[in-house]
């Protein structure tokens, strides 16, 4: 199972597209006027994704309607994921896999906090309903 998940902002979003494993296929920052773009993009890229996973805080509701407004929304299910903490969790999974010493230079970490909200929802079942449903 793979998921496009966002971690949504008033003027950008973290985005990151990731496998059940954790393995991350996508990991960016977007300005939010670009955020649909990119959503399709993605959508279409990764003909398999039929979860999107929203950060529940700021924006979220707004991004919810966008997508549902999406000529292939009917397969997307949106989740909402709760996000406390999520840019700080993110901030350690970079140190943790990049150093340190790199995150000094990095004043950012939305596509990092995207990650940690798949990974929340990964750990939390709530995708057993979904593997319970495959063949």
């Amino acid at each position: 199972m793979r998921v496009l998940s966002i971690d949504p902002g008033s003027k950008k979003c973290g985005i990151s597209v990731v496998e059940e494993d954790l393995t991350i296929g996508e990991l960016k920052i977007v300005k939010i006027e670009d955020l649909m773009d990119e959503v399709i993009e993605i959508l279409k890229k990764y003909d398999d994704i039929d979860i999107v996973l929203i950060g529940d805080k700021t924006a979220s509701s707004d991004i919810e309607g966008r997508i549902r407004e999406l000529p292939f929304h009917k397969k997307i299910k949106i989740v909402k994921i709760e996000e406390g903490y999520s840019t700080q969790e993110g901030r350690e999974e970079f140190i943790k896999r990049k150093g340190f010493w790199k995150s000094i230079f990095k004043s950012n970490f939305d596509e990092w906090a995207s990650y940690i909200l798949a990974k929340r929802f990964f750990k939390s079942g709530e995708n057993s309903e979904k593997k319970e449903n495959k063949p």
